[in-house]
């Protein structure tokens, strides 16, 4: 059986008040997955030192990279869906804001088909929901546009994450993506409507953020079979 992965989103990496809920995660799936940017490499440590690493070493944290993971059946689906929402009037309603938020190019698609994930982004900056790249490796965008990327790239992780032998499961605490979830979930194309949902661990776990790491993966060793069944009752 391949591990089971918790595929971590919307943000590239968990900060360190995240860390209870990370090891939550770790009593029910084998490994904790995120998607990390090239160019971000080694700011999940910074974000958690104390987890971060220590997961990594012990083979238990896999680094995803847009550059790769985000190919080309990926990009397609994933601007074929957000021009979609577009064109639908999905975002006229969006508030203005000045606050926008970095989001990079790669996991818009650019690494695996530039045309394409150009030509949604043109769309974007037309209606003023997107501005042109300041370091050339993102792209400032609408807040709530850039959550509703993440969220739509977490649902075609499992389909990706398959076509490398990987068993992905979108897992979220909602940060970052709360008015992304409310706005646009429901809507006629997004590929798997009404079935993301937050996987809070906390309700039926105790609190971890104490709890020393290596006293978590021992338990998890002597105890994980009888504790996901008894999170999953």
């Amino acid at each position: 059986m391949p591990n089971e992965i918790a595929y971590y989103y919307p943000e590239p990496y968990w900060l360190a008040q995240e860390g209870g809920w990370i090891k939550s995660l770790l009593l029910f799936f084998d490994e904790i997955a995120i998607l990390l940017p090239d160019y971000m490499r080694g700011r999940e440590v910074v974000a958690d030192p104390t987890l971060a690493g220590p997961l990594e070493d012990r083979q238990l944290l896999r680094v995803l990279e847009p550059e790769w993971f985000v190919d080309e059946g990926t990009t397609q689906k994933l601007t074929d869906l957000v021009a979609a929402l577009i064109e639908g009037g999905a975002f006229d309603d969006l508030g203005r804001t000045g606050r926008f938020a970095e989001l990079s190019m790669s996991r818009m698609g650019y690494a695996a088909i530039a045309e394409t994930a150009h030509k949604v982004y043109a769309a974007l900056a037309e209606r003023g929901l997107a501005r042109e790249t300041e370091d050339g490796v993102s792209i400032p965008m609408h807040p709530e546009v850039r959550a509703l990327y993440l969220i739509i790239l977490a649902q075609l992780a499992r389909e990706a994450g398959a076509r490398y032998q990987l068993d992905l499961h979108p897992v979220t605490n909602g940060r970052g993506a709360e008015d992304a979830f409310k706005a646009f979930l429901e809507l006629e194309p997004m590929p798997t409507r009404g079935q993301v949902v937050s996987f809070d661990l906390e309700i039926v776990s105790v609190d971890l953020e104490q709890v020393p790491l290596d006293e978590v993966l021992q338990f998890k060793a002597e105890n994980q079979g009888r504790h996901r069944k008894y999170m999953q009752n």
